[in-house]
């Protein structure tokens, strides 16, 4: 788990595959974010940013969160085809 200082930009980032190669997803890559132990959505199915083939990024901005523990997952959708990444970072004053 990455471990960020509030007031930090965290970059979330994800690689799309397939069949071994980078590949851009037709349909969307959306990135959801809450606070661990909540079911509350900070960012509810945003579009990533798409930095080259296969791969897709997020900055997060912290200025105004507290410290705890973040969830973030992406998912991928190639047509009827869906992919999910999951990570964690966490955010000490």
């Amino acid at each position: 788990m990455k471990i960020y200082q509030v007031g930090e930009t965290v970059t979330c980032k994800v690689t799309v595959l397939r069949s071994g190669a980078l590949y851009n997803p037709i349909t969307s890559v959306l990135i959801y974010i809450y606070i661990e132990g909540t079911s509350t959505l900070l960012v509810n199915g945003v579009a990533m940013y798409n930095e080259s083939t296969g791969i897709f990024t997020y900055d997060y901005q912290t200025p105004s969160c507290t410290a705890d523990k973040y969830c973030w997952y992406c998912k991928v959708t190639d047509g009827v085809k869906i992919g999910i990444k999951h990570d964690t970072f966490k955010l000490e004053a």
